[in-house]
């Protein structure tokens, strides 16, 4: 198993456990991390700030992933940094997203 896989694992089973803020955080970790193995097949520097990460799926034309990734990492924010809590609808919604964004990016890596 990957670590991106292993990433949605680690998500499915935190929103099982009703551990949303977990879950909402691994969601878009494990698609960071599927977006730093497109840049490396692109021959790409990885870069350390997200925004600048997440830019590259502008730069190939994916707008609208680029802004599905944002919201993940708003949400992941709001996860690790906010005083409120992530409620469920919103973990298992951004679960959803991160898996479909998944398919897409893997989609440009191959």
């Amino acid at each position: 198993m990957n670590k991106t896989d292993a990433l949605i694992n680690e998500a499915e089973i935190d929103l099982r456990n009703r551990c949303f803020n977990k879950a909402v955080s691994a969601s878009y970790f494990a698609v960071r991390k599927e977006i730093e193995l497109l840049a490396t097949k692109l021959k790409s520097s990885i870069p350390r700030r997200d925004d600048k990460l997440i830019n590259i799926l502008k730069y190939l034309g994916k707008s609208e992933l680029a802004e599905e990734v944002l919201y993940l990492y708003e949400k992941r924010k709001d996860a690790d940094y906010s005083e409120t809590e992530i409620d469920e609808e919103t973990a298992y919604n951004c679960l959803n997203i991160a898996k479909r964004l998944i398919g897409e990016i893997r989609k440009l890596i191959s």
